[in-house]
């Protein structure tokens, strides 16, 4: 919700920005006010551990910024052994992945990694009136996502080599660094689809169609892990750097991975971002949760029977998930992925707080900044404890708080 309140006081829409924090002081009062919280204002955070974790993180995910980059830059340049190996990985990859089984094992194949966009549309008064499958645009596309996905995955491989090498340099544990190979690819494909889904949808209440387009964030992550497997074996392909220090992985590690391959390999929904952005849209705008017919048989598997449930993989979600009110109870020993309840809950509250609210932005460079720190000021109530009492309303003093 602090990164739709950014965008939005970015791009000069600063009434919606302020009904955003508005939305995060609520839903943090109700949170710290919650029976079930038997630790007011804390948990179940805890600032320590979060700060330490998000050091990790941050020098990893520098590392595998500047590697995808730089895999970026090889792609302008004449095709050297390095350049070769990484284009044989990433298109061997890709082939074999594209296409994957049905789940019986006797229905037709099908594009692992290819699905079309889907449009929700609304009528002229703004409310919810069906949704559209664009098969057409993915069939005159296909070319073009298919290099793109490949190109992504060429610079991935240079992302790994430069995470690995930094790992190594820093004796970091292998754990740390799958879970935040995965916490990059995932984050990216959050953001990407909060920022979309804040850009398209209508300020006003008219008739429109809504286009969510698929992601590649199962691609990717899917590769990543197939360069681990590669690297803890003795492949002539891979580099002996990443084969020193990847093929002294723990089996406690090991298990890490093969937990992370159920979840993204072939035949799974890995991707949930995409679904969960789209059912958080139709109820951000006011529609109400939908009563679900019961799921297909598992052998139906036909082209139309997977794009009917397509449109209903959204709500077969708890509806609780979209709401994070109705998740104070939680704490860490339950299952579940609170990070995806936060995404479902924050886009459903981004798009209830500009849908139908009309026109309203500002280009005051002023007020832009005051109303970014305004949506930031929780984290930094959060992080920063000995700061709760300052006024928040006074932008200098704001600003030197989180400074600190």
């Amino acid at each position: 919700m602090i990164r739709s309140g950014e965008l939005l006081a970015s791009w000069g829409e600063i009434q919606a920005a302020k009904r955003i924090h508005e939305r995060i002081e609520e839903a943090w009062r109700s949170y710290n006010s919650a029976i079930t919280t038997p630790y007011p204002y804390w948990r179940p955070f805890y600032p320590d551990g979060l700060k330490s974790v998000s050091r990790v993180v941050d020098y990893l995910a520098h590392s595998f910024v500047l590697g995808h980059e730089i895999g970026h830059h090889f792609q302008t340049l004449e095709p050297n052994d390095d350049i070769i190996l990484a284009k044989t990985i990433a298109d061997a990859y890709h082939a074999d992945a594209m296409f994957e089984p049905s789940q019986s094992g006797s229905g037709p194949k099908f594009a692992s990694f290819f699905r079309p966009p889907i449009d929700v549309k609304l009528n002229e008064d703004g409310v919810f009136d069906g949704q559209a499958t664009r098969g057409r645009f993915l069939i005159g596309s296909l070319d073009q996502i298919n290099e793109q996905q490949k190109s992504e995955l060429f610079c991935d491989y240079f992302a790994f080599l430069a995470i690995s090498l930094n790992s190594a340099s820093r004796s970091v544990p292998h754990s740390d660094v799958i879970r935040s190979l995965v916490l990059c690819i995932e984050g990216v494909e959050k953001l990407t689809y909060l920022t979309k889904t804040m850009l398209r949808t209508p300020r006003l209440t008219r008739r429109c169609a809504v286009r969510f387009d698929d992601g590649h964030g199962k691609l990717r992550i899917g590769f990543l892990l197939y360069l681990m497997e590669m690297s803890r074996t003795s492949n002539p392909k891979v580099p002996a750097t990443l084969h020193d220090y990847w093929s002294k992985i723990t089996p406690e590690s090991a298990k890490l991975i093969e937990m992370y391959k159920s979840q993204y390999g072939l035949n799974s929904i890995a991707d949930m971002t995409t679904f969960l952005a789209r059912g958080a849209f139709c109820l951000g705008i006011g529609m109400p949760f939908p009563d679900l017919p019961a799921k297909p048989e598992s052998g139906s598997e036909g082209v139309l029977e997977m794009a009917s449930e397509a449109f209903l993989i959204p709500w077969r979600f708890p509806s609780n998930i979209y709401e994070i009110s109705r998740n104070n109870g939680w704490n860490p020993d339950q299952r579940g992925d609170p990070s995806m309840i936060g995404f479902a809950s924050a886009v459903a509250n981004a798009v209830s707080c500009v849908f139908g609210h009309g026109l309203e932005f500002r280009n005051n460079r002023k007020e832009k900044e005051a109303a970014v720190w305004l949506v930031r000021s929780p984290r930094a109530r959060l992080l920063n404890p000995s700061e709760r009492g300052v006024d928040r309303r006074n932008g200098r003093k704001q600003r030197d708080a989180t400074r600190r």
